[in-house]
């Protein structure tokens, strides 16, 4: 069975008054900044065709930009990708620390987020990070599966690779403006 387009776009425009709670981050764990920051979230949507051929269309709340450390400057900054810009997901990283996550390019994933992000304090890597709720990320594996028409008695690990292989998932990423970084107290 041919596996049919689903594709991911991720909103240039934050959502209103929704933010996530997140700390400065450096791989290697030396950022000095114990300060916790406000990044706005923004939303994603899912869509493509189910087996009946009808459009489906589904949103999500995302984490798009995070909160970095220079080694260098010894100062904290926001980074994620801000340009207009697509790619084609053509990895699924079954073992990625964080349940799983689909690889976009270079050091950028799509993989779970937090929970609550103004409850919960988070960090992360400028990745896009599914928020809302505990099975968000699965609830998205799963339309995405939903929409692939991937064989349906397949396991599920061994289908959401075999989307990922097939590369009709599209990623675009809208335009946005870098936020600032904000205190999240200020």
């Amino acid at each position: 069975m041919a596996i049919r387009p689903v594709n991911l776009t991720v909103s240039g425009t934050a959502i209103s008054n929704e933010y996530a709670k997140t700390f400065s981050y450096h791989r290697d764990g030396k950022s000095q900044d114990k300060n916790l920051y406000r990044i706005p979230l923004y939303r994603m949507t899912i869509s493509g065709r189910d087996d009946a051929g009808n459009a489906v269309q589904h949103t999500v709340r995302v984490i798009r930009f995070g909160v970095g450390w220079s080694t260098q400057t010894n100062v904290s900054y926001v980074y994620g990708l801000a340009k207009l810009q697509s790619s084609y997901i053509r990895r699924w990283l079954p073992d990625y620390s964080v349940h799983s996550a689909r690889h976009v390019f270079k050091d950028y994933l799509i993989h779970d987020g937090a929970d609550n992000p103004v409850r919960e304090v988070y960090a992360t890597a400028g990745c896009i990070d599914v928020c809302d709720d505990p099975y968000g990320f699965d609830r998205v594996n799963s339309l995405i599966i939903r929409l692939s028409g991937v064989e349906k008695a397949l396991p599920r690990a061994r289908q959401l690779r075999d989307i990922a292989h097939a590369g009709r998932k599209k990623i675009t990423y809208e335009r946005a403006l870098r936020p600032a970084l904000r205190l999240w107290n200020a």
